[in-house]
């Protein structure tokens, strides 16, 4: 009986030493494809299925919690790719355009310029330039004087489609990686 214990604690052994630091078991942070899977695609798709829906919100501010999200989760990924793997000899802004593709460096920029409000260059987006507020206002003047206003806010007009390219380069990553054409260990 201690014999067969001793093989069915060996082999289960085995199996956790297998699994311990790959797939799900790694959690949500622990590789790539694990943060894109988990953590980025929740955050981008959110933002294409709020960006898709009208909101009582005159300020919008689901919408642009959601940009935030988003922007900021795809851009984390690429700081994590570039973290991942061994050896490298490059900076972060080297290491993205070595990937070869633009939108990721249009996401860094929308990200940055959300997260840290003011930048120190003036040709770099600023935050305010992300979100920018409009008013428009109609005055009838009938039977009384009535005026109307309405809020509005306009996204950063290249974020959505950095937004949708930068997912797809991750998409196809996520992919490869799976297939174990490309790897971050």
């Amino acid at each position: 009986m201690d014999e067969q214990k001793a093989k069915i604690e060996a082999a289960v052994q085995s199996v956790l030493d297998e699994v311990g630091g790959k797939g799900l078991m790694a959690g949500a942070f622990g590789s790539l494809d694990n943060l894109l899977n988990l953590v980025v695609s929740y955050n981008v798709m959110e933002y294409f299925d709020v960006r898709e829906k009208e909101h009582g919100d005159p300020i919008r501010r689901v919408p642009a919690r959601a940009l935030f999200n988003a922007v900021v989760a795809l851009d984390s990924a690429a700081d994590y790719l570039f973290h991942a793997l061994p050896g490298r000899r490059q900076d972060l802004p080297a290491f993205l355009k070595s990937l070869d593709e633009p939108a990721l460096l249009e996401i860094r920029e929308i990200a940055n310029a959300v997260k840290h409000c003011v930048r120190r260059r003036p040709e770099q987006l600023q935050a305010a330039e992300v979100a920018l507020p409009g008013v428009t206002f109609e005055v009838n003047a009938n039977e009384g004087v009535n005026i109307r206003l309405q809020f509005s806010v306009e996204f950063f007009d290249a974020a959505n489609r950095s937004i949708e390219k930068a997912w797809q380069f991750w998409f196809d990553k996520s992919r490869e990686i799976e297939r174990g054409l490309a790897t971050t260990d």
